[in-house]
C-alpha cells in the first residue's frame, strides 16, 4: 500500500509522526508499506537533501520516498503554497516506479492539493482509495486563518476537497466528528470511520536524561502549569498567559510553556507588557525528553481559540503525550467531545476564559496529591485503551 503525507516524518528528520507509527505496526502484520513525503518542510528539524527529484529510503522497514520540494521560513510563506502543487505533480509521476500494484493507497491531508496526484495514481492502478483528513482544510484555513472563503486558493481547495470525498471509498479522519461536515457533501456516516492521533509505547518508554540546561529553568517548589507543543496562534497561549496574569501575586503557581513557534514573539512581548513574573519559556526539547518533562509539572495545559471549526471535535497529538504522563489537564475547549471529560483526567472550561483557567488552576492546587494522581490514572488508562497506534492499526486493518 502507499500512504502519501507531504508532512509526515520520521526519526530521521525530527521524531516520528501518526503515519510512521501506524506504518510500522502495519509492517509487523505482513503489509508492504510505501511512505511517500517531502524533503522539506517547515515541520522537519533535519530535511534530507535532494540532488534528484526523487529518492527511496528504507527507515524501520518502511519504504520511504522523498518528493524534492522547496525550502521555505515560515508556515505562512507562499512557497510552501507553490510547494504543494510540486509536491502533488511528483506525486503523479510516481507510476514510473511503480512495480506492483498497490492495493490500496491513503492520502492524507492537510493540504487537499495532494489527492490530484494521487488520484491518478488510483485510477492507473485501480486502487482502493482511502482519505484521510488530519485538518479540515480550507475550513480550517478561512476560521483560523482569517482568510476570505472567496480567496482563489480556497475556492480551488474546496472544488478539491469535493472531489476528494466523492471518489474515495472510505474517509478517515482523527477528528471525532468529522462525519457531520462530511454531511454536507452527501457523505453517509457509512464511510467514515475515525482513527485518533496516537502514542507510540516503545517509544515513551525510552526516556532521555533532561539536560541541566532544560529542567535548570523549571522552577523548583512551584506548582507548575505547564505546556510542550507548538506556539501557534490556534494554541491559544496568549489566554493562559492571561490567566498567569491574575495570578501573579501568587508566589507559589507557577507556568512554564516549552516549545517553538509563530507566535513566540508576540508571546514573549504579551508576557513582557504585563510584567509577569511567574511565566517561563524554555525552546523546544526532543521527543524522548517530553515524557521525563512532564513529570516535573503538576498540571498540563491545553487550549483553543472559541472557533465553531472545532464543533467537529479535536484530536491534536499533545493529548495521548499529556494523558500517558499521568498528569491532571486543564483542557480550555469548547468544541465537540471533551476526551479530557471523557476520560476523567482533569477540569475542562470554557476556551478563551483565563478567569476560569485560574479558578481550574486554584481547584487542582487545592486538591491533595492523591486526587490529584486519581484524575492522572484515569487519564492513562483511557490513553492506552484508546490511543495505542497497535490499536489504530489493527483497526484500519479491520477496515482494509
Amino acid at each position: 500500500m502507499y500512504i502519501i503525507n507531504q508532512y509526515a516524518s520520521s526519526p530521521e528528520v525530527g521524531g516520528g509522526s501518526r503515519h510512521f507509527y501506524i506504518a510500522k505496526e502495519l509492517i509487523k502484520h505482513g503489509h508492504e508499506v510505501f511512505l511517500v513525503t517531502a524533503n522539506f518542510t517547515h515541520l522537519m528539524h533535519n530535511p534530507v537533501d535532494l540532488k534528484k527529484n526523487t529518492f527511496i529510503k528504507k527507515i524501520n522497514n518502511i519504504n520511504y520516498i522523498y518528493l524534492k520540494t522547496f525550502k521555505y521560513k515560515e508556515s505562512n510563506d507562499f512557497i510552501r503554497i507553490i510547494n504543494w502543487v510540486i509536491f502533488s505533480w511528483r506525486v503523479s509521476r510516481l507510476f514510473k516506479l511503480i512495480t506492483n500494484k498497490p492495493e490500496i493507497i491513503i492520502v492524507s491531508t492537510p493540504s487537499p492539493f495532494s489527492f490530484l496526484g494521487a488520484f491518478s495514481l488510483v485510477k492507473k492502478f485501480k486502487s482502493k482509495f482511502i482519505y484521510d483528513i488530519r485538518d479540515i482544510w480550507p475550513l480550517s484555513i478561512v476560521e483560523l486563518g482569517g482568510i476570505s472563503p472567496k480567496n482563489p486558493i480556497i475556492i480551488i481547495m474546496q472544488w478539491i476537497e469535493k472531489k476528494a470525498y466523492n471518489n474515495a471509498s472510505l474517509i478517515t479522519s482523527t477528528i471525532p466528528y468529522a462525519y457531520e461536515y462530511l454531511k454536507t457533501f452527501g457523505v453517509g456516516k457509512d464511510k467514515f470511520s475515525c482513527l485518533p492521533n496516537g502514542f507510540d509505547k516503545d517509544e515513551l518508554l525510552k526516556k532521555e536524561k533532561i539536560k541541566t540546561s532544560i529542567s535548570s529553568k523549571i522552577p523548583k517548589k512551584k506548582f507548575i502549569v505547564g505546556y510542550i507543543g507548538s506556539l501557534g496562534l490556534a494554541n491559544a497561549l496568549h489566554v493562559l498567559i492571561n490567566a498567569a496574569k491574575l495570578l501573579n501575586d501568587n508566589k507559589s503557581i507557577a507556568f512554564v510553556v516549552i516549545g517553538k513557534g509563530s507566535e513566540l514573539s508576540n508571546l514573549k512581548a504579551q508576557v513582557k507588557f504585563l510584567n509577569l513574573i511567574n511565566f517561563y519559556f524554555i525552546d523546544q526539547i526532543p521527543k524522548k525528553q517530553i515524557q521525563p518533562t512532564l513529570n516535573l509539572f503538576d498540571v498540563c495545559y491545553l487550549g483553543w481559540l472559541n472557533k465553531t471549526v472545532y464543533k467537529f471535535g479535536v484530536s491534536p497529538q499533545k493529548i495521548p503525550e499529556y494523558l500517558f504522563s499521568g498528569k491532571p489537564i486543564i483542557h480550555s475547549y469548547s468544541g465537540k467531545g471533551c476526551p479530557i471529560n471523557e476520560a476523567n483526567a482533569g477540569i475542562s472550561v470554557q476556551a478563551e476564559d483565563p478567569i476560569a483557567i485560574k479558578n481550574a488552576i486554584l481547584k487542582l492546587k487545592k486538591m491533595d496529591n492523591f486526587e490529584r494522581e486519581k484524575l492522572g490514572k484515569n487519564g492513562k488508562n483511557y490513553c492506552n485503551k484508546n490511543y495505542d497506534y497497535r490499536v489504530i492499526a489493527r483497526k484500519l486493518e479491520k477496515l482494509f
